[in-house]
């Protein structure tokens, strides 16, 4: 029908190049990642490519030890309390796609969505997400990291809801 969402998800003429740099950028954060996490960052003698180019990287992860456990505890922070939450909120609001972004996301968090008193519009999930959503998620996560609320999903809610007028 005319509110099918399938054409959405089917490719458009517009793709990724072949060469896969953001599949590189990925495995090279991931492997930086795991090797931060674990407190040994380089196991093992220096080769000479190692010391070119590892011993820069090196001196930037020592550089401020205070500076990488704060990262640690926001990245912690993130992915096990804003993630599950702010996760079903997100495909939530893409599946269905409501005009008035900022409330249905406040709505979703609170778990009181009732999506039969939505305006829903078409565009593509790609700007949708750039014209409706992703300053609002950024928003919510910068603003649940800086004051860690004791009830994080009202806190969510009522800062969606605070901005429902401009979403």
């Amino acid at each position: 029908g005319r509110f099918s969402r399938d054409k959405f998800d089917k490719p458009t003429t517009h793709q990724r190049p072949a060469w896969g740099g953001r599949d590189n950028k990925r495995t090279y954060f991931s492997k930086s990642l795991s090797e931060s996490n674990d407190g040994s960052h380089h196991r093992g003698s220096k080769t000479g490519d190692d010391k070119a180019e590892g011993g820069q990287q090196e001196r930037y992860r020592n550089h401020d030890p205070h500076l990488n456990a704060a990262l640690d505890e926001v990245y912690q922070y993130m992915t096990t309390k804003l993630d599950p939450i702010l996760n079903k909120a997100l495909e939530e609001v893409l599946l269905y796609q409501p005009d008035q972004t900022a409330d249905f996301l406040a709505n979703a968090v609170r778990g009181t969505l009732n999506t039969s008193k939505y305006n829903y519009v078409e565009f593509k999930r790609q700007h949708y997400f750039d014209r409706k959503v992703r300053h609002l998620m950024a928003l919510a996560i910068n603003n649940a990291v800086r004051e860690r609320p004791a009830d994080l999903p009202a806190f969510l809610a009522d800062l969606f809801e605070s901005r429902s007028q401009f979403y």
